[in-house]
């Protein structure tokens, strides 16, 4: 199965779950609005393309803070893309500007949607936790740069390349033998983004340390949020596998309480030179 492919499966199996543990998501798409926000109010959008809306988490602070723009939220997971329309219905009566949604593959190597080119340039494009699964983040920019106006914003979110250090470092070992995890490193953001016509406004970091109950409950809650890995890039789980998974993992990251997870997002604010 191709990436791509293996990318819609996954989170159109998540799409029931995964806002009962997006705790993470929620916070990102909280402080991506803070970052445009940092100099008083900061700017007014008419028309904003969101990529990767997901369940509809940042969409729905998109419509708070920007009640009279059209936004178009789309996703490439179908039942991502109904969940957030649906979660979405029942919120745009008192707005004065409008919503849609389009099916669209953000990584940049896919058609534009009739509806996406129809509406361009927007104001500015956002995605929230999206960029982490594109391999060729350049290139993703470039599709944004395209399909918004001079000086057009990009506000997204991401995770570092060392996100999840304790699975990562047991996935690297045999008999999984993963080579290369999902994530873009925040430091190398600005010069992504030059390359691709972006200015690098704002950017910042964080590391949030959870204690679950297991490595199974772990396993759950990447598996909720779409965050397994591709088998194509390493050694398939198997029952043996899986349960040498969980036990080295509790070995090594157990601690009062349970098992430690850390995250380690970013979140940047682009102006389109």
């Amino acid at each position: 199965m191709g990436a791509v492919s293996f990318h819609v499966l996954r989170f159109n199996r998540a799409s029931p779950r995964y806002e009962s543990e997006a705790g993470i998501q929620f916070r990102m798409a909280g402080r991506l609005l803070d970052l445009l926000d940092t100099e008083g109010e900061g700017p007014e959008f008419s028309s904003l393309l969101e990529f990767g809306c997901g369940t509809g988490i940042l969409t729905r602070k998109l419509r708070k803070r920007f009640p009279k723009a059209f936004i178009l939220a789309t996703d490439a997971a179908p039942a991502m893309l109904a969940e957030a329309a649906a979660s979405l219905a029942e919120k745009t009566a008192d707005k004065t500007g409008s919503l849609e949604f389009a099916p669209q593959n953000a990584e940049g190597f896919a058609e534009i949607s009739r509806k996406i080119s129809a509406r361009a340039p927007f104001d500015a494009a956002a995605s929230n936790a999206l960029v982490q699964w594109f391999p060729d983040l350049e290139n993703h920019l470039r599709l944004a740069w395209r399909l918004t106006r001079p000086k057009g914003a990009y506000l997204l979110s991401g995770f570092e390349h060392s996100n999840f250090p304790e699975l990562n470092s047991l996935l690297s070992e045999p008999p999984f033998s993963y080579r290369s995890f999902p994530g873009h490193d925040s430091g190398n953001i600005s010069a992504l983004g030059a390359k691709a016509g972006w200015k690098l406004e704002a950017v910042e970091t964080w590391e949030e340390k959870e204690t679950l109950p297991s490595a199974r409950d772990i396993l759950r809650r990447l598996q909720s949020l779409g965050s397994t890995r591709d088998p194509a890039k390493g050694g398939r789980l198997n029952r043996r596998s899986l349960q040498h998974l969980i036990s080295e993992y509790e070995r090594r990251f157990s601690g009062p309480g349970g098992v430690r997870l850390t995250w380690r997002p970013w979140v940047a604010r682009l102006t389109r030179n």
